[in-house]
């Protein structure tokens, strides 16, 4: 698993596995998940994640203070 920032657009990208999307499905409002062909999740991209206090709760996470 890798992380991605965009600072400039606030964007969280999550990737889990590599290798090309099939499909591309919002499921909330500024929630993306990329699956592949099998119906796998290979990413997910969230949007205004610093605002939504996601980049809060993975640096709290990465640091094991949760």
């Amino acid at each position: 698993m890798r992380f991605s920032y965009d600072h400039e657009n606030d964007i969280l990208y999550i990737h889990l596995r590599d290798g090309p999307s099939e499909s591309v499905e919002e499921l909330e409002d500024g929630i993306i998940v990329e699956r592949d062909d099998r119906g796998m999740v290979m990413g997910i991209e969230v949007w205004n994640a610093k605002k939504r206090g996601i980049l809060k709760q993975l640096a709290e996470i990465t640091a094991g203070t949760i």
